[in-house]
């Protein structure tokens, strides 16, 4: 018999988890971004900074393996506030 958490619980949890994936995620892109704006022609700017800006999130969830977050851990407990943050997305 699994015990439910009580929200109060769940947002403790929540406040204490890393969040590392994501921040390291967007700013190896963005960086990227401006490092490639210097080199590639104007017309394909827009196109670069669409395809890197859209990997931010698969980056964070190959990051998240390394920093112990894992978002698609089959045995983690389900949370309400990790539903917050997918519909977020």
């Amino acid at each position: 018999m699994t015990q439910e958490m009580t929200l109060e619980e769940q947002r403790e949890e929540y406040s204490n988890s890393r969040f590392l994936a994501m921040p390291l995620a967007g700013m190896i892109m963005w960086l990227l971004v401006a490092v490639a704006s210097q080199f590639i022609p104007e017309g394909m700017i827009v196109l670069t900074t669409y395809m890197l800006v859209g990997s931010i999130f698969y980056l964070g969830v190959f990051i998240s393996k390394f920093t112990g977050e894992a978002f698609f851990r089959k045995g983690k407990p389900k949370n309400a506030f990790d539903g917050l943050f997918l519909a977020a997305i």
